[in-house]
């Protein structure tokens, strides 16, 4: 009987070498892309978290403030509008008439007696000074302007009525003013780059005061004249907009007054036979101001 052949263990030994080399070199290799995945797939988590807290943050920031329009500094512009007036006069016989012929006075004071309704285009300039506390604004504001505030009338009625038809008196009256300035302090209350304000405070003008009577009769004339500068009082409100951060656009009312200007007359014919005469000016003024704001520049609002 044969014997099988002996094994080759050199053989044999280096094949479970090669064998043991290979398994390590695929367990390297296995490794390593585990590896590589691992990384990878951190590096993504990572990014994702990244951006998570990127998107968080942004969602917990603060809100940015709303900027609010700044009304406190200086302006100074200019405006322009309308004005009605009113002149209110009346006429007192004095003198001689009291006692030589008191029969004539209803005639005469009710012809120097009335009003006049003047009106004219107004224009000038303005300066002043804001300041804001909160959503309060006080200030002060001076203005000078143009105008033509001018008006006269004609008037003829009945003389004596103890010689009715044969006299006549005609009385010619006028009043004249072509300037006007006020100084007043204003307080108002803002909204964003809106301001609703009030105003008040002292008015200026030079004013001209006219009046005569002609006596048929005679024929002679009564006279007098008086030119004035006075002062008043004036009141009124309005609304500005900040149309930029420096500029400024208004619609005001004012309302002007000035005490009576007093006037006497006399008739160089019959010295003795005088009258005095009281007129009261008053105006409504409209209009539209546009300013520019030094200092603190305004902000806008969106």
């Amino acid at each position: 009987m044969c014997s099988p052949p002996a094994p080759d263990f050199p053989f044999a030994v280096a094949q479970l070498q090669r064998s043991e080399g290979d398994s390590r070199a695929n367990l390297v290799s296995v490794g390593g892309i585990m590896i590589k995945a691992i990384v990878g797939f951190a590096a993504i988590v990572a990014l994702i978290e990244t951006q998570a807290l990127a998107a968080d943050m942004a969602l917990k920031a603060p809100p940015i403030p709303p900027q609010i329009y700044n009304w406190s500094g200086c302006h100074v512009g200019g405006t322009v509008g309308g004005a009605v007036g009113r002149s209110t006069y009346s006429g007192t016989p004095t003198g001689d008439f009291l006692t030589v012929e008191p029969s004539i006075i209803p005639n005469l004071s009710a012809i120097t007696t009335g009003a006049l309704n003047p009106s004219s285009v107004i224009g000038g300039g303005d300066i002043g000074c804001d300041w804001q506390i909160n959503s309060v604004v006080i200030g002060f504001e001076g203005d000078f302007s143009g105008w033509n505030l001018s008006k006269s009338s004609a008037l003829t009625g009945p003389g004596d009525p103890l010689a009715p038809g044969t006299t006549t008196l005609t009385a010619a009256t006028s009043e004249s003013s072509h300037w006007l300035a006020t100084v007043r302090p204003r307080v108002g209350v803002a909204r964003d780059n809106w301001l609703f304000y009030i105003t008040g405070g002292v008015a200026f003008t030079s004013a001209t005061f006219s009046q005569s009577v002609l006596f048929s009769a005679s024929p002679s004339t009564m006279a007098g004249s008086v030119t004035s500068t006075l002062t008043g009082w004036t009141a009124g409100a309005g609304v500005e907009y900040g149309f930029t951060s420096n500029w400024l656009l208004k619609a005001e009312y004012l309302y002007v007054g000035f005490p009576s200007q007093n006037l006497n007359e006399s008739n160089p014919a019959f010295p003795t036979f005088t009258a005095t005469a009281a007129n009261r000016l008053s105006a409504s003024i409209f209009r539209l101001g546009l300013d520019y704001k030094f200092g603190v520049p305004g902000v806008l609002s969106y």
